[in-house]
């Protein structure tokens, strides 16, 4: 199962992490080998080069260069904003305890490195349901499809009967 999998990973990096030196190395490396791999992944996806994202960010390509290598150590704010200005997307900096730090490592995937840009972007309503299940509504749609749940837990159909939806299930 893959939860098991995640968790022994999680229990890995935990082990290790008791090591003051391990948990400082381990920092500086999810901040270097994240950003430079997000920085890269983003600008292939987009079928950018260096330089196009250099001009949209207002630097040269060898700053981009070396922004996605991965030894790179020298990340300023100020530059990481201006990247995800030219990428039109957010960018998250805070302090986190070592456990989420941990399970986050251990879950990360390749979606997490692809963040969607804010024209494509959209807030999904969600509506909770009965033991861990949701309804997402499809916000693709204009304006946003909602749906409803009966006493029974049906799905009640959103007005739009062509609109798609998606029934998941939440790990508690």
């Amino acid at each position: 199962m893959m939860l098991s999998h995640i968790n022994l990973k999680v229990k890995a990096i935990w082990k290790k992490l008791r090591n003051k030196g391990y948990r400082d190395s381990f920092v500086a490396s999810q901040i270097s080998n994240t950003i430079a791999a997000q920085i890269f992944v983003i600008r292939e996806a987009r079928g950018w080069t260096q330089a196009e994202v250099a001009a949209k960010a207002g630097m040269k390509q060898s700053r981009i260069s070396d922004l996605e290598d991965p030894n790179y150590e020298n990340y300023q704010t100020r530059t990481l904003v201006k990247i995800a200005s030219a990428y039109d997307v957010g960018l998250v900096v805070r302090f986190v305890p070592f456990s989420e730090l941990a399970k986050w490592s251990a879950n990360l995937s390749q979606k997490d490195f692809l963040p969607t840009e804010f024209s494509k972007d959209g807030i999904v309503p969600e509506i909770e349901l009965h033991e861990g299940f949701r309804v997402v509504a499809d916000a693709s749609q204009t304006p946003a499809t909602t749906v409803g749940i009966n006493d029974d837990f049906d799905i009640v159909p959103p007005l739009d009967i062509g609109a798609p939806i998606q029934l998941t299930q939440t790990l508690q």
